[in-house]
């Protein structure tokens, strides 16, 4: 219940922010949040699925070591992930993707 009260101030202080500043401010400020949303939906599913005990200070290190292999196995599978759609052959082959027969059905 504490981390939507969180959330919920987070963004009701964006949305007072964004009333006050600026045009120019509003798109810094609203990826700030996104962030700050980010970090902390993530770090709230790790610690919640491994049942971190954040009262001592191992158990705060594994939380840590925890978060910080998720976010290096996110980048390594986002790196992956590109360097695999370059490699792809994006050439225009001309052709169809299906048999045109086939798409037909069968004579009776």
């Amino acid at each position: 219940m504490i981390g939507w009260a969180v959330i919920a101030i987070i963004i009701l202080i964006a949305v007072v922010f964004i009333k006050v500043s600026g045009a120019r401010h509003k798109l810094g400020l609203i990826l700030i949040v996104v962030v700050i949303l980010f970090l902390l939906g993530t770090a709230s599913i790790v610690f919640i699925k491994n049942e971190v005990d954040l009262s001592d200070t191992k158990g705060f290190f594994d939380a840590v070591k925890l978060y910080f292999g998720l976010l290096g196995n996110g980048f390594q599978n986002l790196k992956t992930l590109a360097g695999n759609a370059i490699g792809m052959d994006w050439d225009d082959t001309n052709g169809t993707l299906f048999n045109k027969t086939e798409l037909l059905p069968d004579k009776i």
